[in-house]
């Protein structure tokens, strides 16, 4: 079998590791991250624009969680 390296969030990456779930005998979501399987799935919806507002959302939301602060747009943005 041949392998392809990409990001984890790729589709493709999401279909090479169809053998190694065989083989640990697990789900392919379980090898996923949750972030990972949010960007694949925005990235199935929405194309490349859906990948980069996942990720800048998710990186919004590890910077609030991390006690960094919103600018005012973006607050405006988010009580919308």
């Amino acid at each position: 079998m041949r392998w392809i390296i990409k990001p984890f969030n790729s589709l493709v990456f999401r279909q090479s590791c169809v053998p190694p779930s065989q083989v640990l005998n697990v789900d392919v979501n379980y090898l996923l991250t949750e972030n990972e399987e949010f960007i694949t799935e925005a990235t199935e919806k929405y194309g490349s624009r859906g990948t980069a507002q996942a990720q800048e959302v998710l990186e919004q939301a590890r910077a609030l969680f991390a006690g960094g602060d919103f600018s005012e747009d973006d607050q405006l943005s988010i009580s919308a």
